[in-house]
């Protein structure tokens, strides 16, 4: 039993430090982001620790630097102990950066809003955003390789991934509303 016990501390504290030791993110102007520590940053520089190595970039290469503690936080890996942490991590800021989780915050708020203010709370508690993230994590793990959610995360940085979050959603109702129109023609010339 307390061999258990001390095999589950370790696990939390391993599943802890790997999942602070790549919070932050930072974003080049060639498209490129790079995961790791930020250990320094200056007016002219950033260094950072990815892995065992530290690599300095000077802020003129630099698109933006983004510190994910806060969602990064929320994340229970020891939910994920077939996937590497990295991985998790990874599926978490392409989640953020696509969108996905301001969207369910956007429609849990909008849900919210049209309860009784009785009812307003209870919903609060019982929908958490992150752990609706973790349910998430698993299909993504299914249908994408963590080489193929880097090259996401990537292409989400640059100005047409940036665009095609933006639209992404506009564009799929448009797209219903000329399907079903399609539809509702063809099915009235019947």
């Amino acid at each position: 039993m307390k061999r258990i016990l001390k095999v589950s501390i370790l696990c939390s504290f391993v599943l802890f430090v790997a999942s602070r030791a790549f919070a932050d993110s930072v974003m080049l102007k060639n498209g490129k982001v790079v995961q790791g520590e930020i250990v320094e940053q200056t007016p002219y520089h950033v260094l950072i620790k990815v892995g065992m190595d530290y690599q300095k970039y000077y802020l003129a290469q630099v698109q933006r630097i983004e510190k994910d503690e806060e969602f990064e936080t929320k994340i229970n890996y020891s939910r994920f102990p077939n996937l590497d942490p990295k991985f998790v991590r990874d599926i978490v800021l392409y989640l953020e950066i696509n969108g996905t989780r301001k969207g369910i915050s956007d429609q849990l708020e909008e849900l919210v809003e049209r309860v009784p203010p009785s009812a307003q709370q209870r919903i609060k508690d019982v929908f958490r955003i992150d752990e609706i993230i973790e349910n998430l994590i698993p299909i993504y793990a299914k249908y994408y390789t963590h080489d193929e959610i880097q090259q996401l995360i990537e292409f989400h940085q640059t100005p047409l991934g940036k665009k095609f979050s933006t639209i992404t959603q506009n564009l799929a109702e448009d797209v219903l509303k000329v399907t079903m129109h399609y539809f509702k023609t063809r099915m009235a010339a019947q």
